[in-house]
């Protein structure tokens, strides 16, 4: 990451999105082309900018793609149900929220008709999601002290998540784009492995796992059950 960060322009956005986070389909494909110019163009005291809304947990693992969307969105109610429940203990909920949907919010800007509006709590929501994002932004967690020289992804996850820095990032209220897992332990997830074929792209020989993620508020598009 240092070499990579390393002679990049501080404050200039760069799309951020790492190789187990890959963009499934895009839902908003004008308001995401107005972030791509906002990002390229304005110069802005702008942290990152969110292309998920993650208030919504979106569709977890071992859920049967058969499933209808009315189940779909009663498993959602059920999930956010849950979490609420939780919202007495924020540190020991891993889904912790980033905004309290308790109180009505203004939105800090509009960007091609979609409201964006301030994060708040941790700096760790959504920073393995795609996202517009400045390098000096990334600096702050990647090339800190607090880590050791040569480190993994465990050891970086663990620093993520025991800091707090002020941030001034953004995120719709809507998912603009699925996001799918690629990968667990070294297995290929059921969801990647169908859009490689869907895409003529030939999987890798490696074991194909059912368990997988999809962080989307629209559906499965082009994704199906495997037989095998």
């Amino acid at each position: 990451m240092e070499s990579l960060l390393r002679n990049l322009p501080e404050d200039e956005f760069v799309f951020w999105c790492i190789d187990d986070r890959y963009p499934i389909e895009i839902f908003e494909t004008t308001v995401l082309r107005t972030v791509r110019d906002f990002a390229s163009e304005v110069s802005s005291d702008v942290d990152s900018i969110k292309l998920t809304d993650l208030t919504v947990e979106g569709i977890q693992g071992k859920l049967r793609l058969m499933q209808g969307m009315v189940e779909r969105r009663l498993l959602r109610w059920l999930t956010r149900s849950w979490r609420r429940q939780l919202s007495l203990r924020p540190e020991n909920d891993k889904t912790w929220r980033q905004r309290e949907e308790a109180v009505a919010r203004e939105p800090a800007f509009t960007l091609g008709g979609q409201r964006f509006f301030r994060q708040l709590g941790h700096p760790k929501n959504g920073f393995y999601m795609p996202q517009f994002t400045t390098p000096a932004f990334l600096k702050r967690f990647f090339l800190t002290p607090a880590l050791p020289l040569k480190y993994g992804i465990r050891e970086f996850h663990r620093f993520l998540l025991s800091t707090n820095l002020e941030h001034k990032s953004y995120f719709p209220n809507k998912f603009l784009l699925s996001v799918g897992e690629s990968t667990f332990r070294g297995r290929l997830s059921m969801v990647c492995y169908e859009q490689m074929l869907k895409f003529g792209v030939v999987p890798p020989k490696i074991e194909i796992v059912r368990d997988y993620k999809i962080y989307s508020d629209r559906g499965l598009a082009g994704i199906v059950e495997l037989n095998r």
